[in-house]
């Protein structure tokens, strides 16, 4: 699971989405009729992906585990405010992701049970 990062832009705390720079619609058209020029696009295009905050699209992050993003946290109610809801947001996807794991199982528990009565 992706940790928490903050951003120093705009003080959220959440978890970074990734951002891959160019074009899908030029690599499908360098693919489909320059295969050589199309495969040094991907390849730069997949190499140069970067993270970005999920809030306000900035690159100037730091992982909440750091020292400035703790004295951040500590000292500015907005930045803690949005600290608390990330992990609240977290917990809940974790109950979430019990929660369906469980009715899965008795999915798949009564689906065997009526299948062994069946001749």
């Amino acid at each position: 699971m992706a940790s928490s990062m903050l951003c120093t832009q705009c003080g959220t705390v959440a978890v970074s989405r990734p951002v891959t720079p160019g074009s899908g619609w030029i690599t499908f058209i360098l693919l489909w009729f320059f295969i050589v020029p199309g495969l040094i696009y991907w390849i730069w295009r997949h190499s140069s992906t970067y993270e970005v905050c999920s809030h306000c699209g900035s690159k100037n992050l730091v992982p909440t585990t750091t020292p400035f993003a703790q004295a951040m946290i500590a000292t500015q109610p907005q930045v803690a405010a949005s600290a608390l809801t990330e992990e609240q947001g977290r917990k809940d996807t974790r109950v979430g992701a019990v929660i369906l794991v469980g009715i899965i199982a008795i999915l798949v528990i009564l689906g065997k049970l009526t299948s062994c009565g069946s001749p």
